[in-house]
């Protein structure tokens, strides 16, 4: 029921760093932070890019349409789960889902806050981001909840 309580400790190197699955609020604060960037990229890309994406992607449903109805391998449901995380702004979900860190900075341990996640690679970002949002995001289908294949 809460949230809070649903924790993993996940390796990252010689680290280990503590990763809490989100709350509704959370997940919906970093939907809304990665929907607010992707306006502001609409309107650095402009009017003709647009109607240019729109023909594309209308063009590719016309396709699909034709296509035969299969149902989708393991591998296609993992990737489309991780694509479906896009919707949600990575570094949002990180100050909200990493609880704590076995890291050292010349012996000291560095607090977990906005700089230092601010500091992690892109590598360990990601790596963070994925495994958060794998606890706070249902599953695509019932055979991914059961592990079936």
């Amino acid at each position: 029921m809460f949230a809070k309580q649903i924790q993993k400790e996940v390796v990252v190197g010689p680290e280990i760093v503590v990763v809490r699955k989100l709350s509704g609020r959370s997940l919906q604060k970093a939907r809304d932070n990665a929907r607010s960037a992707q306006v502001q990229n609409v309107r650095e890309i402009g009017p003709e890019m647009i109607r240019a994406f729109r023909e594309e992607k209308a063009e590719a449903a016309a396709e699909q349409i034709l296509e035969p109805i299969v149902e989708p391998t393991k591998e296609e449901l993992l990737k489309a789960r991780r694509a479906s995380f896009l919707a949600y702004d990575q570094f949002t979900v990180l100050v909200a889902g990493v609880v704590s860190w076995t890291a050292k900075d010349k012996g000291k341990p560095v607090p977990v806050n906005v700089e230092s996640l601010g500091e992690l690679d892109e590598e360990t970002s990601i790596l963070l981001f994925e495994e958060i949002l794998d606890l706070s995001v249902a599953p695509i289908n019932a055979e991914e909840v059961s592990g079936k294949d």
